[in-house]
């Protein structure tokens, strides 16, 4: 049993990614700190505003673990200044919060998966550097910020013992900085999926009730990488298909305002996902080609493919092994033609599930997190 601290880029309580099914398991069989930042507005929200005033907060996770959220600077992204201030200072609140809370003996591995953390490597005690790339972190700022955050991730890759990246586009880029780079794509809870094409569906959910056409959807962050104008384009090209967009609106909804046959929902519960999945046939990946997107191995398209849905998307490169089921269509007529067929084919045959079977069967968060612990942990022998 290892005594490991793993950094977020995120808070906790965002939608279920990479981050919680990885620490998630790993918190069942390691003593385990997650550290990750504390929104505001989820405490103004839940009426807890004397947390404000609060270090950090903790809660349990599964047997050993504990998350600990630590407060970032309000309204820190608004600004350069501020966000440079919220660089500097943030890394040593939480390495105030991961001293206050080590086990016995320190911290065996010390997990980045966050570039701008790297401070951390010189403030908390630790056996075992480990930078985990789930994204080109770049890409999420504006221009005169990337710098910084290529500096942070160059020097993470430099002093790190394992490198693990998502995506073979990732892991192309660090081995400038770190050679024999891991690449650890994202993964899927089967078994959580796989009852939708197997199982009666249940009440539709609040929003596709009394809906009796065909329904076309999409789920997670809508940020500034999810192409609206092309799920606008469909939408008006099919106006007797529902087109549901399920998730925070972390960027501008202006491109599909208006149209009565799309639908936006706020994000749900990981847990309430399949209900939806069962009542949509046909799943969307429309994200605009970026260095950003191109470097994304999409965690949503497995899990709409283990519900046994349609699935049509951007031709990103970390999906080009899955062309035989999911159509990737690269410009406008494309995506036209490939809706009309995923509409009329339906969800996928059980043949087609066969056969997909075994690369989900590869792709299950369990199987992928063993890989994550072997390489995170390496030959290290826990104290």
């Amino acid at each position: 049993m290892a005594r490991i601290l793993l950094t977020l880029p995120v808070a906790w309580h965002e939608l279920a990614q990479r981050f919680h099914h990885v620490a998630r398991r790993l918190a069942a069989r390691h003593e385990l700190v997650v550290l990750a930042p504390r929104p505001h507005g989820r405490l103004w929200r839940a009426g807890r505003l004397g947390e404000w005033l609060t270090p950090w907060s903790v809660e349990p996770l599964a047997a050993r673990g504990r998350v600990v959220s630590v407060p970032p600077l309000p309204l820190y992204r608004r600004a350069p200044w501020a966000t440079r201030w919220q660089w500097r200072r943030f890394p040593r609140r939480l390495a105030a919060a991961a001293a206050a809370l080590a086990p016995p003996g320190g911290y065996d591995v010390l997990w980045l998966a966050d570039p701008l953390h790297a401070p951390l490597i010189d403030l908390v005690a630790h056996r075992r550097l480990v930078y985990e790339a789930v994204d080109d972190h770049a890409g999420f700022w504006p221009g005169p910020l990337q710098p910084a955050v290529r500096a942070a991730e160059e020097a993470a890759c430099r002093r790190a013992d394992q490198v693990i990246a998502t995506a073979e586009a990732l892991a192309e880029r660090l081995v400038a900085w770190h050679t024999g780079v891991a690449v650890v794509g994202n993964g899927v809870e089967v078994a959580h999926f796989a009852a939708v094409g197997t199982l009666p569906p249940g009440p539709p959910p609040p929003g596709l009730a009394g809906w009796h056409g065909p329904s076309v959807g999409f789920y997670g962050a809508l940020g500034p990488w999810v192409d609206l104008a092309r799920v606008a384009a469909l939408a008006r090209a099919h106006p007797h298909v529902r087109f549901v967009l399920l998730g925070p609106a972390e960027a501008s909804l202006a491109a599909v305002a208006g149209l009565a046959n799309v639908l936006w929902v706020p994000p749900v519960p990981y847990e309430a996902l399949p209900a939806w999945l069962a009542h949509v046939p046909v799943w969307l990946l429309p994200f605009h080609d970026t260095p950003l997107t191109r470097a994304v191995d999409p965690l949503k398209v497995h899990e709409y493919l283990a519900a046994g849905r349609r699935v049509v998307a951007s031709p990103l490169p970390a999906l080009a092994g899955l062309a035989d089921v999911v159509a990737l269509p690269s410009d406008a007529a494309g995506w036209l033609a490939a809706l009309d067929a995923a509409l009329a084919a339906g969800p996928l045959t059980a043949a087609e599930r066969a056969r997909l079977a075994p690369r989900l069967a590869e792709r299950d968060w369990d199987a992928l997190v063993a890989r994550l612990e072997a390489c995170a942990l390496g030959s290290l022998d826990p104290a």
